[in-house]
């Protein structure tokens, strides 16, 4: 990317979106504290809205596109997928990576090859073919109470857990319906735990603290993890070898799909000690209060600080102006592990 007029300035924007209209005001709010923090760190920074098609005109001008509150319109990796044809670089991890991270059986098979222990699954071409005797062949394979999941949905939407054969049956029949992909797990009670991870700008990934998130729901469902009735322990009340275990297999699972710059993964705890990866969000919201800004506070880089950081491992091209410019800025380092 060439050089701009701003000298030592970089041209930021901020690109915020969420599709319900109360999550929108409170990107809205963390973004406009994200924009304080750049302007006072020397950068220039405009506000853009995720579903507006104004806004990759304003961002031509900028050096970067800042995608942390950006929420669920860039979980795909559509979004940046345009970002790379316009030439203007980005934070976060890339086409390939945000659509492998976001098909969560895929992910799956990947980070379980690599050694990270995930729960059998049963879904794709095999769940398809089965038809209305899916739910028989799912509870042969992994027995109930089971969980069903969509292939690619982000903020644990669609997700249900069926107690019984005939639960199961009507759970698949409805999304078939629906035509959406599902795969099926075996539930697991336990507790429900996630780890972010960040990288130096040279790529060497840290772990934040390990965060649990405590409901009174039966599992880990979008209200669950967003809504009034949850409660975030951060540094997590657990033993600290599973602690330093989950650290160990966010890494390896960022690592193995590719990610870049931060992700957050998500684990279950079983009764029996044994962490169980699930998932990871390759652009976790770094809204003030959600849990990759609350686990960094927990590590002692303070939002702001977080905020830079994020910003300098962002995928723009080594040793160019804007890189150089990004990478003046202070930053805190991430942790070493979970604490």
């Amino acid at each position: 990317m060439s050089d701009s007029p701003r000298g030592n300035m970089a041209g930021i924007g901020i690109i915020v979106g969420g599709k319900q209209p109360e999550k929108h005001e409170l990107l809205l709010r963390s973004a406009a504290v994200t924009a304080e923090v750049f302007r006072v760190n020397g950068h220039e920074v405009r506000l853009a809205a995720a579903g507006d098609p104004r806004t990759f005109d304003e961002l031509r001008a900028m050096d970067v596109a800042f995608l942390g509150l950006a929420d669920d319109y860039a979980e795909h990796g559509t979004f940046q997928g345009v970002l790379e044809t316009m030439g203007i670089p980005y934070t976060g991890s890339g086409i390939a990576e945000s659509a492998r991270s976001m098909h969560k059986p895929g992910s799956k098979e990947r980070v379980a090859a690599v050694g990270v222990d995930v729960l059998p699954q049963v879904g794709g071409e095999e769940l398809d073919e089965a038809g209305p005797d899916g739910a028989r062949l799912a509870a042969a394979r992994i027995g109930l109470p089971a969980i069903v999941k969509p292939e690619s949905e982000g903020c644990s939407a669609g997700i249900s857990v069926a107690h019984s054969l005939e639960e199961l049956a009507a759970t698949l029949a409805l999304h078939r319906a629906e035509g959406r992909k599902v795969f099926v797990e075996p539930f697991i009670a336990g507790r429900s735990v996630t780890v972010g991870v960040l990288q130096d700008a040279d790529g060497t990934c840290g772990t934040l603290p390990v965060l649990e998130i405590e409901s009174e729901r039966e599992f880990s469902d979008h209200d669950a993890k967003h809504g009034h009735s949850s409660t975030r322990v951060c540094p997590a009340d657990i033993p600290a070898g599973v602690a330093a275990r989950v650290a160990e297999a966010a890494v390896i699972a960022h690592q193995a799909l590719g990610c870049t710059g931060y992700s957050r993964s998500d684990f279950v705890l079983a009764a029996d000690g044994r962490a169980y990866w699930l998932e990871l969000n390759a652009l976790p919201s770094l809204r003030e209060k959600a849990s990759f800004a609350t686990a960094a506070g927990a590590a002692g880089i303070t939002y702001g600080d977080l905020m830079l950081r994020v910003l300098s491992t962002s995928a723009y091209e080594s040793g160019s102006p804007t890189r150089a410019r990004l990478r003046s800025s202070p930053t805190a380092p991430a942790s070493e592990g979970a604490q």
